[in-house]
């Protein structure tokens, strides 16, 4: 009995990891077609998160917590600040593109290395690295929603193709492929048991 339990309760682990996984995936799918339709609103949602997060480090700062941090993540977002100016269109050889992404990189590891030398509660680190490291890095990821916003874009004539919306559509269209290939295969396996019965 414990063993069947046991079995169950992994089956039932790897379903709601596969049920996340659809989750997060469908969220994102719906978060990119929103942001690329409405990229002012997303421009200026992605400025407000920036005036918060600095607020938050300044109330950080005050708190007593280690100034060369802070100063790192202040310093990570008045780079986001300048990488806004361009947005949704960003440029690979942009100073302001490749100092976002080192400060970004840095405020990152920074704050990894300061949270294993500083015991704290797990959600409480959890919730620091989403809303004050994550947070604007994952705005500017979800940006990249078509070809003309992606670092080094050179317009073409004709059709542009979305890139994170794009891999989304050929996910989706190999699923359905998949799906479709595996009914085929169901009806063929049925067929030929019903011919092996007439045949009996």
């Amino acid at each position: 009995v414990k063993m069947i339990l046991a079995i169950l309760s992994y089956l039932n682990y790897l379903f709601l990891f596969v049920f996340g996984v659809v989750c997060v995936g469908s969220g994102l799918y719906y978060i990119a077609e929103w942001v690329e339709e409405y990229s002012v609103l997303t421009k200026r949602i992605i400025r407000y998160v920036i005036f918060f997060e600095v607020a938050l480090y300044i109330i950080l700062l005050l708190d007593s917590f280690s100034i060369i941090y802070v100063l790192i993540g202040l310093s990570a977002n008045v780079s986001y600040l300048f990488l806004l100016q361009t947005f949704p269109f960003f440029q690979l050889t942009d100073p302001n593109f490749i100092l976002s992404v080192v400060l970004a990189i840095t405020n990152h590891c920074a704050w990894f290395y300061y949270f294993i030398h500083h015991q704290h509660e797990f959600p409480h680190i959890l919730a620091f690295f989403v809303l004050l490291i994550w947070l604007v890095p994952f705005f500017f990821f979800l940006s990249l929603s078509n070809d003309n916003s992606l670092p080094g874009y050179r317009p073409k004539e004709g059709k542009q193709r979305r890139s994170i919306l794009s891999l989304f559509n050929f996910l989706k269209s190999k699923q359905t492929d998949a799906l479709e290939r595996y009914s085929l295969s169901q009806k063929i396996g049925q067929c030929r048991r019903k011919k092996n019965e007439i045949q009996l």
